[in-house]
């Protein structure tokens, strides 16, 4: 049974079994269920890996893109400020200025002066983040392609990385 296949809106394909399919969709509903009460206690939903190679400002990004995905963050809906954000994580208010740009530059999010960053109507169906990544990885798959890299391993390396998200 195939669960999500690979198109704009959906970036991975799995194939699991029924008791599989069971186990992550209860999975993601403790996942969401968890962000939801943490946002709602207003703890911290933002986890920043300091020794991490991806910069901190696309954490940032991507941990929001993530929560609009899940659902936690709605079209319409006000994201936290940008100083609760960077007092929340401890990170630079400049940082998370530049996360929050990157995604209004991007349409997944709007901002109206004075009242804060609110999820864009359609930042769901917005693919050109994911166009963005993919075209920035296609390079590295030649390169990794001319070093010798086969097309198997390529693949197992991706299920792997996707399959972390269980």
């Amino acid at each position: 049974m195939y669960i999500f296949s690979f198109t704009q809106e959906n970036f991975f394909k799995k194939i699991i079994d029924k008791q599989d399919m069971v186990c992550y969709y209860a999975s993601v509903i403790s996942q969401v269920a968890h962000l939801n009460k943490t946002r709602s206690e207003g703890d911290k939903m933002f986890e920043i890996d300091q020794r991490s190679r991806i910069p901190i400002y696309e954490q940032i990004k991507n941990q929001i893109l993530l929560y609009i995905r899940m659902g936690i963050y709605e079209a319409n809906e006000q994201l936290p400020s940008i100083r609760t954000v960077s007092q929340q994580t401890g990170i630079n208010v400049n940082t998370v200025k530049r996360a929050f740009a990157d995604l209004e530059a991007e349409g997944v999010i709007y901002s109206l002066v004075g009242r804060g960053c609110f999820v864009s109507r359609d930042a769901v169906k917005n693919t050109s983040i994911a166009d963005k990544a993919l075209k920035e990885i296609e390079p590295e798959i030649h390169s990794m392609k001319s070093k010798g890299v086969d097309k198997d391993s390529l693949i197992s390396m991706i299920e792997r990385i996707y399959s972390e998200d269980d």
